[in-house]
């Protein structure tokens, strides 16, 4: 049987105007943001609250950056594709850091160093971060939002340490899974009970 060949219609959609300012429309946002600021009275602050988690260092690292936030960053040139950053401040937008959970980076080392797969590994980091975001959000009033900033750690033990070294002629078969499923745009966490990620349970 012949199948009719497939007609696609093709329909382009005009994107629509953005109001910033004082009900101001503009085609682009960040020129519009940039030069008229949010939406609604001038003299309006958005205060937005955050919780951080993260060891001392990714702690420190990521309140430096939410100050950096607060002031101009210049383009690399004055043209429309390098518009000038004005700052949250310049925005009417600003970050209160409210809670932070610090995360001890060496006794956490310690427990991951004591496990032998890497479905425990990450089930551990996710224990230790379960219990940092329940200490912050059981307190009032909560924040709007959570940062984790993981400590270095976990990032050599979970991730990289994962899926081997990439200089490797060869990928391992956990990185290629790892990599599969990335592909599909799916967390590993839900892969934590599939022997690929326990060799003391592989044969063969």
């Amino acid at each position: 049987m012949k199948l009719s060949r497939f007609q696609p219609t093709i329909k382009y959609i005009e994107e629509p105007l953005i109001e910033v300012g004082k009900n101001v429309a503009v085609p682009e946002p960040k020129m519009g943001l940039t030069l008229l600021g949010p939406l609604g009275d001038s003299s309006t602050v958005y205060e937005v609250n955050i919780g951080l988690i993260g060891d001392s260092e990714s702690l420190e690292k990521t309140k430096n950056m939410f100050e950096r936030l607060n002031v101009t960053t210049y383009g690399k040139d004055k043209s429309f594709l390098h518009v000038d950053f004005p700052g949250m401040s310049k925005l009417r937008i600003k970050f209160n850091i409210k809670r932070t959970a610090e995360i001890d980076s060496e006794s956490l080392k310690q427990k991951i160093e004591n496990t032998t797969t890497f479905s425990d590994r990450v089930q551990l980091v996710a224990n230790v971060v379960c219990e940092k975001v329940k200490a912050i959000m059981d307190i009032e009033p909560t924040p709007h939002f959570l940062v984790l900033a993981y400590p270095e750690i976990v990032d050599e033990y979970c991730i990289r340490g994962a899926i081997g070294q990439r200089t490797l002629p060869r990928k391992t078969s956990l990185e290629k899974l790892i990599e599969k499923i990335r592909a599909k745009n799916q967390t590993l966490d839900r892969y934590l009970g599939d022997t690929a990620f326990r060799p003391d349970l592989q044969t063969g």
